[in-house]
């Protein structure tokens, strides 16, 4: 499905306006591939798939702690309505340090049900930091992301998570005041201005652009193929008159690939799940201390598609690398599960 999607970009860059935005916005999706195929084939043994987790972790350090400094400062970036600044890491934006803090919350929470040892400690500590950092992002979208990776959690390996989750939400609503400030309209703000103004504008200019030519079948053609990677940016400044892509990894899709982009896209998704779903139910029972990795991979799996719905989360390097090196990892789980080597966990 992902070769499918990749083909489908890049008939729509023969479409697209601008051919050097096109290939550039193409490339980090082809980008996924690779880092997928080496992850799958490169950390065939516990001890390096042990050692990617390890580096995780450490990769985690640097923006964690720009993070919580500007957490303990006060800095950030500043919205109506809210008195804390929103942290955003080493990122460009509170919204896309969310999406990489969600991956990494999966990772932490998962090894802390998982491991022993110095292993389990480190995990919990990423548990408690990111848990911190991903509500200091104020990013609505992001706190469904991770409420959607502990359910997941919950529900198919520590069922006391699915009570504990409404207990906290509760007690943050009461006792931090910015999240209730945050939570207290949540489809206002940013959401509502996406729902009434550019969601409607990007589909617009799409129709009106694919509608352009006198052919039916010419029109046909383009609505089917798409009109080219990084379009969606260009039809959000004609419609919206701000230079800001869709903030819908559908109608991203829909615009710049395509129909028949769109469906292999959602077909993408729901093959990945699937995968990661039997991957964990087979690790889960040979090997229950490696079932951490595809458990998070199949949090991951169910959250990205959710906070695709109001944010582009789908093409971007940063989400990419981890998101497509654990799906790299689940391969390797299922391998090592299906067959009669030693298990993944390492003390």
């Amino acid at each position: 499905m992902l070769s499918l999607l990749l083909l489908a970009g890049l008939v729509a860059t023969v479409n697209a306006e601008s051919k050097l935005l096109a290939v550039s916005d193409w490339l980090p999706i082809s980008a996924s591939f690779v880092i997928y195929s080496l992850a799958a084939h490169l950390f065939d043994t516990p001890q390096a798939v042990r050692r990617v987790i390890d580096v995780t972790y450490l990769s985690f350090v640097v923006p964690s702690s720009v993070g919580l400094y500007q957490l303990l400062r006060g800095e950030g970036v500043f919205v109506p309505g809210l008195s804390w600044p929103r942290i955003y890491g080493t990122f460009v934006h509170p919204n896309a340090f969310g999406f990489y803090l969600v991956v990494m919350f999966a990772i932490f929470i998962t090894q802390l049900l998982s491991q022993q040892g110095i292993h389990r400690r480190l995990a919990l500590t990423g548990v408690v930091v990111s848990t911190v950092l991903l509500l200091a992002t104020f990013a609505r979208v992001v706190w469904l992301g991770a409420t959607i990776v502990v359910l997941t959690v919950g529900l198919f390996r520590h069922r006391i998570l699915l009570i504990v989750l409404p207990v906290l939400a509760v007690l943050l609503v009461g006792l931090v005041s910015p999240v209730a400030e945050r939570l207290a309209h949540p489809f206002g703000g940013s959401f509502s201005d996406r729902f009434a103004n550019l969601w409607p504008a990007v589909l617009y200019e799409w129709a009106q652009t694919t509608a352009s030519e006198k052919s039916t079948f010419v029109v046909l053609i383009k609505r089917l193929v798409g009109l080219g990677p990084g379009m969606g940016l260009i039809l959000g400044e004609r419609g919206y008159g701000l230079s800001t892509p869709p903030h819908n990894d559908y109608l991203r899709v829909l615009v710049e690939y395509g129909i028949i982009g769109l469906v292999v896209f959602v077909l993408l998704l729901v093959t990945l799940w699937i995968f990661a779903y039997r991957t964990w139910r087979i690790a889960s029972r040979a090997h229950p201390q490696a079932s951490g990795i595809s458990l998070a991979f199949l949090a991951v799996s169910a959250a990205f598609p959710i906070m695709s719905l109001t944010d582009n989360v789908f093409g971007y390097t940063a989400n990419q690398a981890y998101f497509w090196t654990l799906a790299g990892l689940a391969v390797t789980v299922r391998r090592f599960s299906e067959g009669s080597g030693a298990g993944l966990a390492v003390r």
